[in-house]
């Protein structure tokens, strides 16, 4: 109960950086699927959308829907600890709006397990091209994250766990380069074939110009077809 208590502290701290600001926070949904071919091979796939809330002139809160997006991953098992994936997603920007935004991404992916006991903490290298409908973006992106359960030594079904990640980006556009970092917290419930998740993440763009901060929560549900 304690390390509870520390994340949701955590969580409210992180949450409290970005007030007083336009945009408020960002609620990230996402639901995806997991489905194994064979021994070394599986797939996932997901939808999501993003919306944003942010402060009126006269203090009231508005909302939108931001874009909503569809992603494909193949991921090939190199070992008990190494894994590499390759990915698709397409990205509506706007919906419901007349706007024709769209983004097309490719991505490259490569995760490994450093230590895997209660506390496991694992890495990710992650190399992005986005084609947007005016632009082209490439984008190197590094986390490393830790997740133990809140009971006991091993995580079983009906049991919470908590998830820390820290990720560094670095994009390039037009010949012109930028920093973000991102620091995050999720807590966590599993079921018998899923698994449900809450999350915070604090969001600095533009670090070596400009910079930005953002609130983003997020929600999820990932299921496992097998």
């Amino acid at each position: 109960m304690r390390l509870v208590f520390i994340i949701f502290l955590l969580a409210h701290n992180i949450a409290s950086l970005a007030q007083n600001r336009e945009t408020q926070f960002v609620w990230e949904a996402e639901t995806a699927a997991d489905y194994k071919i064979s021994s070394s091979w599986s797939t996932n796939t997901s939808i999501g959308k993003r919306s944003i809330w942010y402060s009126e002139e006269n203090s009231s809160l508005s909302g939108e829907l931001r874009f909503i997006e569809v992603n494909q991953f193949a991921t090939y098992k190199v070992n008990i600890d190494t894994k590499v994936s390759f990915g698709y997603k397409y990205r509506k920007t706007e919906p419901f709006e007349s706007t024709d935004e769209r983004e097309h991404r490719t991505t490259q992916q490569i995760s490994t397990t450093h230590y895997d006991r209660a506390l496991r903490l694992a890495s990710r290298l992650r190399t992005e091209q986005r084609f947007r409908n005016d632009s082209f973006e490439h984008r190197y992106r590094y986390r490393i994250a830790g997740d133990l359960p809140l009971s006991g030594q091993e995580l079983n079904t009906r049991e919470f766990y908590v998830t820390v990640t820290e990720e560094i980006l670095l994009s390039y556009e037009s010949g012109d380069h930028a920093w973000d970092n991102r620091l995050g917290v999720v807590l966590g419930y599993t079921l018998r074939k899923a698994k449900v998740q809450f999350g915070i993440t604090y969001r600095l763009e533009d670090l070596n110009r400009n910079t930005n901060d953002f609130v983003f929560i997020s929600t999820g549900a990932y299921l496992s077809l097998n």
